[in-house]
């Protein structure tokens, strides 16, 4: 908790997703995690939950990397094991339904906080991690939780961006709806490889 210097981190997660993160190295900032087996969350986290509570359940932050389909099984899991203190993170692509299950489920002084990294393992490969954007909504939390998350964030080197669910799903359907919309006007124009060109256009 907060009488620590070292924030103590723990992860809830499929294995494939699990898999893709670990070769960005990006659990290397974690203390411990449970890789589930595909389609089976609620059994995973019946079967290691009891190797949690034993650890003491006194975990920082709790990242919840499952589908969002998942998120309230896996919150209906936990909600009775978590500590009072631990922050429960998510980190779904968008953020009003999942904040929604997550304040329903968990209980009402459960400090939360939404995430939505702005890449996937194929940007990570071609550009780096250092200095992708995280979009960061602050729910239910005390500043020092806030300020630890970030620390842990910019450990990763990820540049932060704080914002609100609504408005980060207002500027995300925006932002998707023009890249679909460019995406299948640029497929009919049939472009061929060419010698002459730049990284960009070639992808």
């Amino acid at each position: 908790g907060e009488h620590n210097d070292h924030c103590h981190t723990a992860i809830i997660s499929y294995a494939p997703f699990v898999v893709k993160i670990e070769k960005d190295r990006i659990l290397l900032s974690f203390d411990i995690y449970w890789i589930c087996e595909e389609e089976a969350t609620r059994s995973c986290v019946k079967k290691y939950s009891d190797t949690l509570h034993d650890w003491g359940f006194d975990v920082d932050f709790l990242f919840l990397l499952v589908p969002i389909a998942e998120m309230g099984n896996v919150c209906k899991e936990i909600v009775a094991l978590l500590d009072k203190h631990t922050v429960v993170v998510d980190a779904c692509s968008v953020k009003i339904f999942p904040v929604k299950i997550m304040k329903k489920i968990l209980a009402n002084n459960q400090p939360i906080i939404g995430t939505h990294p702005l890449f996937g393992p194929d940007s990570v490969k071609r550009l780096g991690l250092s200095g992708r954007e995280i979009a960061v909504c602050p729910v239910r939390r005390a500043q020092t939780q806030m300020q630890n998350l970030e620390k842990l964030l910019r450990k990763l080197k990820l540049k932060i961006i704080k914002t609100t669910p609504a408005e980060h799903d207002k500027q995300m359907a925006a932002s998707q709806a023009l890249v679909h919309f460019l995406g299948r006007g640029l497929a009919r124009l049939k472009l061929k490889p060419q010698k002459i060109s730049t990284p960009d256009f070639q992808s």
